[in-house]
């Protein structure tokens, strides 16, 4: 059996002054239960620039409509048109973008990096 113990990294978010953790991810959760969609939060024609993440993997999923994905990598450069339901595994180390692209049709975008 192991007994080593096991510590975050020291650059671990803490919890806020006066939560505990169940509190602080209860804050961190939407659920369809708590959440309206507001469609015009994205409008159409809005762009995510190219920018770099390099802490970790960002997972893109379209919920609706269609969005322009751009990649540049040392020079090389890649787009591509995602729709309802799709999703793209940005790299570390990659300049990603989107462009919400189609003005009659509001686009929505849900992110999450792993």
């Amino acid at each position: 059996m192991n007994t080593a113990t096991v510590t975050a990294p020291t650059s671990a978010f803490q919890c806020p002054h006066g939560m505990n953790l169940g509190q602080w991810m209860r804050r961190r959760l939407a659920t369809r239960g708590t959440r309206r969609a507001d469609w015009d939060a994205l409008p159409a024609r809005a762009e995510g620039p190219l920018h770099l993440h390099i802490d970790g993997q960002v997972v893109f999923l379209v919920l609706r409509g269609r969005v322009k994905l751009m990649a540049e990598r040392n020079g090389e450069t890649w787009e591509a048109e995602a729709s309802d339901c799709d999703r793209i595994s940005w790299l570390v180390g990659v300049y990603c973008g989107v462009v919400l692209d189609l003005p009659a049709e509001p686009s929505a975008l849900s992110q999450v990096k792993r």
